[in-house]
């Protein structure tokens, strides 16, 4: 089975050069392998749907494009969207390996939120310990919880056990969602004053 495996792989880079071969005079591109699951989620570049990452997974085929910066979006119902900058170079393959995260069913249900084309402004983040933000002590059970703040995508439980430090939040009111397959989802309201220091554990129940 190994064997096999290998002898499809070297095909497959054989195939691929000999399509990535420069003609002369033809146009210089590079090719993008979208490793994307689930391999239905639709890839976006500059807004337009191109296909599914299955089609362009290199199995038929890649997806071409001109040598620079360029940036493609996944997006499934249900699941997070994945926006990925690669930088294609000319006749080579750049792989997009990722699974895309699942959605908790209450923040599913809502309207996808519209593509943005244009570039986020940002600000700096408030001082640590400032006036303007509070401290957790967040811990959530079990690590592969999901956890939304706000209604926006914040990290998951295995980010979070990696934090060995009490995490800066700007002062005020917020929501926090958690969710993993098989679990009940687990929402808790904080009102964060400044400099407070916040101690909050959510352990999720299983669904029966």
């Amino acid at each position: 089975m190994v064997c096999m495996k290998r002898m499809l792989f070297l095909l497959g880079i054989l195939l691929l050069t000999a399509v990535l071969l420069p003609a002369r005079g033809g146009p210089v591109v590079g090719a993008v392998d979208t490793d994307v699951n689930p391999d239905d989620a639709v890839v976006y570049l500059e807004g337009k749907a191109l296909g599914r990452a299955d089609d362009f997974d290199g199995w038929p085929d890649y997806l071409y494009l001109p040598p620079g910066t360029h940036t493609l979006e996944f997006r499934l119902e249900g699941y997070e969207i994945f926006r990925a900058t690669v930088q294609v170079e000319p006749w080579q393959v750049t792989r997009i390996k990722h699974r895309l995260v699942r959605l908790p069913p209450s923040v599913a249900r809502q309207a996808p939120e519209p593509v943005e084309e244009k570039g986020a402004e940002t600000a700096p983040p408030p001082t640590p310990g400032s006036r303007e933000t509070a401290r957790l002590a967040l811990t959530v059970t079990p690590e592969n919880a999901v956890i939304y703040l706000n209604g926006a995508f914040w990290m998951t439980g295995g980010d979070l056990a990696r934090t060995h430090s009490p995490l800066q939040i700007a002062a005020g009111r917020h929501t926090l969602l958690c969710y993993a397959p098989g679990y009940e989802e687990t929402t808790r309201e904080l009102d964060a004053q400044p400099g407070e220091y916040l101690e909050v554990e959510i352990v999720l129940v299983q669904k029966r």
